[in-house]
């Protein structure tokens, strides 16, 4: 049997840092994984509003604080409002 050997080179360029997405990054949601009360950390977030899976709205929130105690483990999303985009940050319920 012969060998074939496979080489590759790959050099990456970074060409700008959109301020958007730099922006967005500074939303947080912790603790993640939780096991219910769940806060949301950043600047100018305006409301919240928590979806499962399947895209229903569990709860909203005008606050940066909201609780899943009463949901099923599993997957949420959180998509946060501020004054200049939306976010959204998958959690997770233990």
């Amino acid at each position: 049997m012969h060998e074939k050997g496979i080489s590759l080179n790959w050099s990456g360029t970074v060409t700008g840092i959109n301020p958007e997405i730099t922006r967005s990054n500074a939303i947080v949601v912790y603790p993640n994984p939780g096991n219910g009360i769940f806060t949301v950390l950043g600047a100018n977030i305006i409301s919240l509003k928590v979806t499962n899976l399947s895209g229903k709205v569990i709860c909203t929130s005008q606050t940066p604080v909201f609780d899943l105690s009463n949901q099923p483990i599993g997957i949420y999303f959180v998509s946060v409002k501020t004054d200049r985009t939306t976010v959204v940050r998958k959690i997770i319920l233990n």
